[in-house]
C-alpha cells in the first residue's frame, strides 16, 4: 500500500485543516509541552565528526607547607583523556503532490508538518538525555549514547541522592546542571554548521507496494549529538522521589522539608558554590510538587528561582 496512517500523510487528514470557509485551520498541538534544555545547553563544536576528545581533570595541586631551608615536594594535575560518542538521529517527512494539492494551503499545511516533526525530534533528544530505559544507554543499541540516566544511575554521596521513595511507576527525579565547557555540555559534528539540519528535498519518487511510481514532496531532519561531562560534580539527581506523601517533595510525613533540604545539599556540593548557568529540570509531576509545596507557605525562601 502507498498510504500507510503512521507514516504517511492521507486526504482525510489534510483535509481535516480545512475550516468551513474554505481557509486553512492551524493545527494545535497538545502533546508538544516545553523543552528548555535544549536552549540552556552549551554546544561545543566537537573535534572530530563522529566522536569528541578532550581533557578531563581528575585531581587538582595541593601543595605543602614548609620551613626555610627545606624543600618541597612535587605535585601535578592529573587527567585523563575522554571520548564522547555522539548518536545521529534522522526523520523524513513526505507528502504525496496530489493530496498536498487539496490542502486549503498547502505551504502552511507543509510547514506546520515539519514544525511538528522537529518537535518530535527535541522530545526523543530529551529522552535520550534524561532516559534510560526505551533509549540513552549505548550499551543497548551502538546506534545510541549513554545519557544521563545511564551515568548517574546509582546513588553517589553528594552527587546522586536518594529521597527513599520506593515501588516502581511512582518514582521521579530532579536534575540540577550546571551548563558550560568547563562543566556539563552538549557536542555537535565538526563538519555540521547547525545542530538540527532540516532540507528541503523537493519533488522526490516514491513507491508502492506494488513498485508503481508515484511523486512526493519530501523533507529530511538530521540531527548528531553528544554530551561531554568536563566536571562530573556538575550534575546532581535527586532520585526516589515519591508521587505523594512520605519520601515525596511535598507531603512527606516525617519531614515536610525534607526534599528541599537534599536539594539545597546537591547545590551546594556544585564545582566551587558556583550557581552560574545552573539550571533545575523535572517533570510536570516534581514540577507540580514544587508548587504545592511553595503554596503551603511552609517555607517562605523555597521559589521558583
Amino acid at each position: 500500500m502507498a498510504f500507510v496512517i503512521n507514516t504517511a500523510y492521507t486526504l482525510p487528514e489534510i483535509m481535516r485543516t480545512k475550516a468551513p470557509d474554505g481557509s486553512h485551520m492551524a493545527a494545535v498541538d497538545v502533546l508538544s509541552g516545553k523543552y528548555p534544555f535544549i536552549e540552556e545547553a552549551y554546544w561545543e563544536r566537537a573535534n572530530g565528526d563522529t566522536t569528541h576528545e578532550f581533557v578531563q581533570m581528575v585531581s587538582e595541586p595541593t601543595g605543602s607547607l614548609v620551613r626555610y631551608n627545606e624543600g618541597t615536594a612535587l605535585s601535578v594535575a592529573t587527567t585523563k583523556n575522554v571520548t564522547e560518542f555522539m548518536a545521529r538521529l534522522e526523520d523524513r517527512m513526505q507528502i504525496d503532490v496530489r493530496i498536498l494539492e487539496k490542502a486549503p494551503d498547502p505551504v502552511k499545511y507543509r510547514m506546520e508538518r515539519e514544525a511538528a516533526h522537529a518537535r518530535g525530534l527535541i522530545k526523543t533528544f530529551h529522552n535520550i538525555m534524561f532516559s534510560k530505559n526505551s533509549m540513552g544507554s549505548r550499551g543497548a543499541d551502538l546506534k545510541d549514547i549513554d545519557g544521563l540516566g545511564v551515568r548517574y544511575g546509582k546513588i553517589v554521596p553528594d552527587t546522586v541522592v536518594s529521597n527513599g521513595g520506593t515501588g516502581a511507576g511512582v518514582l521521579g527525579s530532579i536534575w540540577i546542571i550546571k551548563h558550560g565547557p568547563d562543566a556539563f555540555f552538549n557536542i555537535y559534528p565538526k563538519s555540521m554548521q547547525k545542530i538540527l539540519k532540516q532540507t528541503d528535498l523537493g519533488i522526490q519518487p516514491a513507491y508502492d507496494a506494488s513498485g508503481n511510481r508515484f511523486e512526493v514532496v519530501m523533507t529530511k531532519f538530521e540531527w548528531e549529538f553528544g554530551m561531554g561531562i568536563a566536571d562530573p560534580r556538575s550534575v546532581k539527581r535527586l532520585c526516589n522521589i515519591a508521587a505523594s506523601g512520605n519520601n515525596s517533595f511535598w507531603q512527606d510525613g516525617t519531614n515536610a522539608a525534607k526534599g528541599e533540604e537534599n536539594l539545597i545539599d546537591l547545590i551546594e556540593s556544585l564545582p566551587n558554590g558556583d550557581l552560574s548557568n545552573t539550571a533545575i529540570y523535572c517533570g510536570p509531576k516534581m514540577m507540580a510538587q514544587f508548587r504545592k509545596r511553595m503554596n503551603s507557605k511552609g517555607n517562605l525562601y523555597f521559589t521558583t528561582e
